[in-house]
């Protein structure tokens, strides 16, 4: 008796599930087309990004002037991680983009030629140099343009011997820097010059 009770209550449970479950799903197809949902999907995509502008602006805003004196916050980031839940990391992505990709880098509005990025590779590209985001189309992944500051970070390596040899090549010398550095690997393994 006591285990058609569970059964039965087990299965009035999975009923009351499926039926709250499908509250939450979408049981019409609310676009004609594929192309009608991409354009509405696009557009939401690009409202999020210009969004991102206009609250980088906006913390700006509240860094840089006075606004926030009648409010009882006493920096941007009180007032950002307070009101919107918007941490101090989160606020400098924000700013950062604003005034990387914003009109003259100082507007509430996203400059035409960044339209079609989404947020996430745009805050990606916040530390490329210009001449590198001018050749990133909008389609590239972001993965890829990690890649690419992968890339750009080893180029940017040197090592030591690298200077020296570049120093030698471009500037006459009495050979002290060689010289130093010599006698400090000679000095360093002795034991093996021996």
């Amino acid at each position: 008796q006591g285990i058609k009770d569970i059964a039965t209550v087990a299965a009035g449970y999975c009923k009351e599930t499926e039926r709250s479950k499908s509250m939450y799903e979408i049981t019409e197809q609310p676009f004609d087309t594929y192309e009608a949902y991409k354009n509405t999907m696009d557009q939401a995509v690009g409202d999020t990004v210009q969004n991102i502008v206009k609250i980088g602006y906006l913390l700006k805003v509240a860094r840089d002037t006075g606004i926030l004196q009648e409010s009882g916050y006493t920096t941007m980031r009180d007032f950002a991680q307070a009101e919107y839940n918007i941490d101090a990391s989160m606020a400098s992505r924000f700013i950062g983009i604003n005034d990387r990709y914003s009109v003259d880098g100082n507007s509430m509005m996203l400059d035409e030629k960044y339209k079609g990025y989404e947020t996430s590779k745009l805050a990606e590209m916040l530390t490329l140099p210009d001449a590198i985001i001018e050749e990133i189309p909008p389609e590239m992944k972001r993965d890829e343009i990690r890649e690419i500051k992968g890339q750009l970070k080893e180029e940017e390596k040197t090592s030591d011997i690298e200077v020296l040899i570049e120093k030698c090549e471009t500037e006459p010398s009495d050979d002290s820097d060689l010289a130093a550095v010599l006698k400090q690997a000679i000095e360093e393994n002795y034991e093996m010059f021996k």
